[in-house]
């Protein structure tokens, strides 16, 4: 009996021993858990880096944000709360705030000896399927880098104001409208908000000649004009010496007579102001000659003073480039600091940490120069005989109409003149140039593009959003913004 008991166990253990099913399903439980963890371990991987990705987008236009706050301020304390707060902003409605993803807020570091900002970002994304092989959370970590310009600004921009301004634009409006859309984008970029202690822009709108403030009209023409001035025709006509070493031309004025008129060239008002006789004026119509309404506005930090200038401007009169040119040099000039009020004054040449740059922009020829002539009291005009007796011969500035290429010629001349002074550590003003205007002219654009400092600072836009683009795109440019990772 015994024995039977024993062969029985016997057998039960030998039939253990050989079962294998319970070891297979105990393998596949065990298997299942790796499976199921590589698999959530690649969904958890793929969702990080997508996670990463986004964060790197985010926080490299949080960094260059941060290089357009500094290209027009020095506070670098508040460049770096910039950084952070728009990382922040942009990142939450990029990526979100789950609960499952927490992200510390931007570190930034900023190194003013190389200009360059550094700033790194860390987070945490909860894993969904990794929880199972004990990983709870996955670390990231994404760092950019962008350079910023550390330099100072001084900008002239120099409009054309001209007649043909009232003419469409290509796209709709008028090419005035345009180029007040244009200029205000161009602010926008280079000082957003209310002030800029980096930047600085002087406006000089042009036609027939440049309008200045009375005392500074009588004062650069030796008394000779109250309103409009020119150019200058003698031995400094094409540098930037102080107007104290050869007076400017008066003019772009009113016709005050036909004598002069009649023999090829216009005699400018230099006394009277065509509200002061307003049945001359309607006689004879704007259309003989028109200085531009706003002054010539010298360098400025302030925002709103520049788009009030900008928005006050009318379009009116021919086109004497070249005194648009000139004016625009003299504003960035430290030789003509004596005119402008202390605030308004161009550093010096030799400051290494200053960039200076003029934007130029017409619509058409160049076609107004100014002359000398030297008459007496016969040959004045009938209305007006001030200034001239039976007895003396007073020198008249009058203004030549049509004069393209002479126009032209002075425009280039001044411009290499720019371009070869000692401003930019010896490498002269820099010149971007734009012409706009639906219809080509061969003319114009050879004039604008000669201007340039090079090729690719020269632009033709054929419509008002083209110039915008164009503007943008210089001021971007000058700003010197480069993104490296």
């Amino acid at each position: 009996m015994r024995s039977g008991y024993s062969a029985a166990f016997k057998a039960l253990l030998t039939r253990f021993a050989h079962d294998t099913s319970g070891a297979i399903a105990l393998v596949w439980a065990l298997a299942s858990i790796v499976v199921v963890g590589m698999v959530g371990a690649a969904i958890d991987y793929s969702r990080t880096v997508n996670v990463k990705e986004e964060m790197a987008m985010e926080l490299d236009g949080a960094v260059l944000a941060g290089a357009r706050f500094l290209a027009s301020s020095t506070d670098i304390d508040a460049s770096k709360q910039h950084i952070v707060d728009t990382f922040t902003q942009t990142a939450a409605l990029a990526i979100g705030d789950a609960a499952d993803l927490k992200i510390s807020p931007a570190d930034v570091t900023i190194n003013e000896t190389e200009g360059k900002i550094t700033a790194t970002v860390k987070g945490q994304v909860q894993t969904a399927f990794m929880k199972v092989l004990g990983i709870e959370t996955m670390n990231v970590s994404v760092t950019s880098q962008a350079n910023y310009a550390d330099k100072y600004l001084e900008i002239a921009l120099v409009v054309d104001l001209t007649g043909s301004m009232k003419d469409p634009d290509g796209s709709g409006s008028t090419r005035i409208a345009s180029l007040k859309t244009a200029a205000k984008a161009l602010i926008d970029v280079l000082i957003p908000d209310e002030t800029s202690d980096r930047v600085r822009i002087s406006i000089i709108p042009y036609s027939q000649g440049v309008r200045l403030s009375s005392s500074d009209a009588s004062a650069v023409t030796d008394g000779y004009s109250q309103r409009c001035v020119t150019e200058r025709v003698g031995s400094e006509r094409y540098t930037d010496a102080p107007y104290t070493s050869e007076f400017i031309g008066g003019g772009s004025g009113y016709m005050l007579g036909r004598t002069l008129y009649y023999m090829g060239y216009r005699l400018p008002d230099l006394i009277y102001d065509p509200e002061d006789v307003p049945e001359f004026y309607d006689r004879y119509g704007d259309g003989l000659g028109a200085c531009p309404t706003e002054e010539v506005m010298p360098l400025t930090q302030n925002r709103k003073t520049l788009l009030d200038k900008i928005d006050a401007m009318s379009a009116n009169g021919g086109t004497a480039g070249q005194t648009g040119i000139a004016w625009g040099w003299y504003t960035l000039s430290p030789n003509w600091n004596n005119l402008w009020p202390t605030d308004n004054e161009a550093v010096p040449y030799s400051n290494e940490e200053t960039l200076k740059y003029m934007i130029l922009m017409t619509d058409g020829e160049f076609n107004d120069v100014y002359k000398t002539i030297d008459i007496t009291e016969k040959d004045c005009p009938g209305y007006y005989r001030r200034g001239c007796t039976s007895t003396t011969t007073k020198t008249w500035w009058y203004e030549h109409y049509n004069q393209t290429t002479d126009s032209s010629n002075r425009a280039k001349s001044l411009c290499t003149a720019m371009k070869a002074s000692p401003a930019n550590q010896g490498k002269g003003i820099a010149i971007y140039s734009v012409y706009f205007n639906p219809t080509s002219n061969a003319m114009a654009e050879a004039t604008m593009r000669d201007c340039a400092s090079s090729s690719r600072k020269f632009t033709y836009a054929s419509n008002g959003q083209a110039l915008t683009e164009t503007f943008v795109k210089y001021a971007k440019e000058i700003q010197q913004l480069y993104l490296s990772r």
